[in-house]
């Protein structure tokens, strides 16, 4: 380590410090798990396949702030020193970067990552946008420390993700998944927007041509239901912004979180998808967890290996793509549910209404989210598993925002209506919400208030010719399930009553948005 070298906040036996691509992709050739393409790059078959909510915990802040599970003092004390004493024999890659882009609200990132997984840093390395010139020096970086072969002492599996929100640090131990490493920088620009009075949102941005003018779109989702897809659809010419995470602030201005996309790729159709499948096979793409034909290329059918495979690609990868920096604010918020009963495909809700549902965020699990999501049906605030503050915070932060804004709030069945098995079912395509994203847009769809749940749903929508994606209700009576129907509706009005009274602190405007219906 030479004298300007900064100390590192971990004992390690050596490091070396922001390493080049190149230098990268050498050190994987020889990391173990790791299967040279056709393409030119790397899969790299990894122990844990996807995230662990189950065993992250999040310490207070300065201020007291957080969001639980919790851990004691003195367990986290343990983890630490465990940690600690690992890294003390191993050389590590120390890697700097950026969440934010170029706007104000830059975050600096830095990561500590076992040099025997080199694709943790390579993967980082891609979506970090890497300018340090515009960022005040003296503000702390967030600091991620990853040890996949440390196990967290006193925690079931030994797999642990200690998110320390005073020291903004997060310590993975026990995971070589990259979705691990790339969401704990976000937990901490989370924290830094809300702080800034923004707030961080689990979504992509796309603009799309309307008239002679374009729209602004956000597309709010989690991990797997459709948020990359209905992102890089293309409607109408529209271009991707951001994928995965970006900041809202007062007014409707987006801040892009990253500088490339960790992209979902099992299952990719090119006919479906094919700006994301022209990227994927871009020779700086690096893959985890995807399987490789007879001649070596990425085959996205298969999903042996995982049905989470990833892609981490640069968004110059991309065929084109817009900077956040040109955009217009915001004209139109999507939030997707993937749910299998009785959602429309697009339903229209007031800005409070909205703010219900994005608290709510309700949707049916995948694996991208692990084993104690996959297929479950779940409630996560603002589909934004990272937010580290209690979850009121946002729920009021995204009413006042929208309240501020000329937009429209949609919600997007991703998923399918008809309820279970054995029953006729009806799955959402993406052709289908891509028409009725551009209906919306484009101001040509006809609404019609719906008199059970109070939001607009579509009487008819260009591009959609199947009335009961649109009125879930039409399917249900002509197969004799109009009593179901109806059960189904008292079961959601009072699962979400009750869903929204459990968070403290939420507006109450917001607790009784859905009373009148």
């Amino acid at each position: 380590m030479t004298p300007s070298t900064p100390a590192l906040p971990v004992p390690v036996q050596s490091s070396h410090w922001n390493p080049t691509p190149a230098e990268l992709r050498d050190r994987i050739a020889s990391q173990h798990g790791a299967l040279p393409t056709a393409t030119g790059t790397y899969s790299i078959t990894t122990r844990v396949k996807s995230r662990i909510p189950e065993a992250t915990f999040i310490l207070p802040g300065t201020d007291g702030r957080a969001k639980g599970p919790h851990l004691s003092a003195e367990m986290a004390s343990r983890i630490r020193r465990a940690q600690d004493e690992h890294l003390s024999t191993k050389e590590v890659f120390v890697l700097d970067g950026l969440i934010g882009g170029s706007s104000p609200l830059q975050g600096r990132v830095r990561l500590i990552a076992d040099a025997s997984y080199p694709h943790l840093a390579a993967m980082q390395q891609i979506l970090h946008f890497p300018t340090w010139q515009e960022v005040d020096p003296t503000l702390p970086p967030c600091t991620v420390i990853v040890t996949p072969d440390c196990a967290a002492p006193g925690i079931p599996g030994g797999k642990a993700v200690l998110v320390d929100l005073a020291t903004r640090t997060t310590r993975i131990l026990g995971s070589d998944y990259f979705g691990e490493v790339k969401k704990a920088g976000f937990r901490h620009w989370n924290a830094a927007v809300y702080d800034a009075g923004g707030l961080a949102l689990h979504a992509g941005c796309k603009v799309i041509p309307t008239g002679g003018d374009e729209a602004t779109v956000l597309v709010i989702g989690m991990s797997g239901t459709g948020k990359t897809t209905t992102t890089f659809a293309d409607v109408h010419g529209s271009l991707p912004v951001q994928d995965d995470f970006v900041g809202l602030l007062p007014g409707g201005t987006v801040i892009a979180g990253e500088n490339g996309c960790f992209a979902k790729v099992t299952g990719l159709d090119p006919k479906q998808e094919p700006a994301v499948h022209a990227a994927a096979l871009h020779k700086d793409t690096l893959f985890e967890n995807v399987a490789l034909d007879a001649s070596g290329m990425p085959d996205f059918q298969d999903d042996s290996l995982s049905d989470n495979g990833r892609a981490t690609f640069s968004l110059a990868s991309l065929p084109a793509v817009r900077d956040a920096r040109t955009i217009e604010p915001v004209g139109t918020i999507v939030i997707l549910n993937r749910s299998s009963t009785i959602l429309p495909a697009i339903a229209r809700c007031t800005s409070v209404e909205g703010a219900a549902y994005f608290m709510l965020g309700e949707t049916e699990g995948t694996a991208a989210g692990g084993v104690t999501e996959d297929g479950k049906f779940l409630h996560v605030p603002g589909t934004n598993p990272f937010f580290p503050y209690p979850d009121a915070l946002q729920g009021n932060r995204f009413r006042e925002i929208v309240t501020g804004m000329d937009c429209s709030i949609l919600l997007c069945n991703t998923g399918s209506i008809g309820g279970p098995a054995g029953n006729e079912r009806k799955k959402m395509t993406i052709a289908t919400s891509t028409a009725c994203i551009a209906g919306a847009v484009d101001g040509t769809i006809s609404w019609t208030r719906d008199p059970d749940f109070g939001y607009d749903t579509a009487v008819s929508c260009p591009g959609v010719e199947d009335g009961e994606l649109l009125a879930p209700l039409a399917l249900y009576a002509r197969t004799g399930r109009s009593a179901a129907y109806s059960e189904t509706v008292t079961m959601l009005l009072h699962e979400r009553r009750a869903t929204l009274g459990r968070y403290p602190g939420l507006d109450r405007d917001l607790q009784a948005a859905l009373d009148g219906h």
